[in-house]
């Protein structure tokens, strides 16, 4: 079947470089020259540290290498 993309796996903090890289892919095949601006764009939550947290939370996102994502604040350190 041709004309199809997918991309699996990854992490929550490479999510952003395989969308780039399957956004620039598709519209290479497209013929559009349009840069993408995707890591231009604030993620949700990418100035307030509290509402990251949430999300993180909500999603069950928190994984051992994501420290450098939710933060290292003593209050969004996981129980031990």
């Amino acid at each position: 079947m041709g004309g199809i993309c997918s991309i699996v796996g990854g992490k929550l903090t490479t999510h952003r470089l395989m969308a780039e890289a399957v956004s620039d892919h598709v519209a290479d095949r497209l013929g559009v020259d349009a840069p993408c601006y995707t890591a231009e764009e604030p993620l949700p939550g990418a100035d307030d540290p509290a509402e990251l947290d949430r999300y993180v939370a909500e999603f069950n996102a928190r994984g051992p290498a994501d420290e450098d994502v939710v933060g290292r604040r003593p209050e969004s350190a996981p129980p031990r």
